[in-house]
């Protein structure tokens, strides 16, 4: 998704002609644009080129850990960023989970914008309905500091016209704040219909019967999983999506 931002950015830039002026909006749309891509290359100069995943792909890490890979983004760039580059674990911290879903929602958000997206108001709704949420939080000091920010994402006036970096700029003072929102549990639903699949029956697996064994397996399922986190399939899982 940062990539298609940066991509996204270049051409829009691009289509404005920036020369010699640039006015307060375009140069704060390069900011978002350089902001982003020194994040993603700083991922990738986070990658072990050591670690059995990140080796066999161990020339598109050493180029992308390069600043001057990110000045222009092409089609083929594009394609070994995304298929090649992003799957590859990284050495950096990790983050909150509710952190990089929300960073995920104002991606999506941003882009939108710049595509003049019919789902822009979906999105819209989706960031209102949560940051309504901690303003119900404003007795917690690092919410009360963002109060304003919130109120005015609250409202409608403030939508009127967003940008890439309003919306960015909003996506860095909050991110950290919606872990402090509860998880909604929500109502079981119930069904009157028989359960035809039976009785459960147990199954015998001996080659999970030693211990080393079975531990070297989940380790093994584990290291396929995190090497597969951005294909669609894990990562609805990993998102709840459906």
């Amino acid at each position: 998704m940062r990539v298609e931002l940066i991509v996204a950015l270049d051409k829009r830039l691009d289509e404005l002609g920036i020369g010699s002026f640039r006015s307060n909006a375009e140069d704060a749309e390069s900011s978002v644009r350089r902001e982003t891509s020194t994040l993603l290359r700083s991922q990738v100069a986070a990658m072990n080129p050591d670690n059995f995943i990140v080796r066999p792909k161990r020339r598109f890490v050493e180029r992308y850990a390069q600043e001057e890979a990110w000045e222009k983004l092409g089609d083929e760039h594009v394609a070994e960023l995304v298929h090649e580059v992003a799957p590859l674990p990284t050495e950096l911290t990790d983050e909150a989970e509710e952190a990089k879903r929300f960073d995920l929602l104002m991606l999506h958000l941003q882009l939108a914008v710049l595509h003049a997206e019919p789902g822009f108001d979906r999105l819209k709704e989706q960031v209102r309905s949560l940051v309504g949420m901690l303003e119900d939080k404003s007795n917690i000091p690092m919410v009360r500091e963002q109060l304003p920010l919130i109120d005015a994402i609250a409202g409608e006036e403030w939508w009127q016209d967003v940008t890439v970096p309003m919306l960015e700029t909003a996506r860095k003072r909050l991110r950290s704040l919606i872990k402090l929102i509860e998880k909604v549990h929500r109502k079981p639903v119930y069904t009157d219909f028989e359960d035809l699949m039976g009785p459960e029956a147990a199954v015998e697996l001996p080659e999970f019967r030693n211990v080393a064994d079975r531990n070297r397996f989940v380790t093994k399922a584990r290291q396929f999983l995190k090497a597969h986190e951005t294909d669609m399939p894990v990562l609805k899982l990993r998102l709840n999506l459906r």
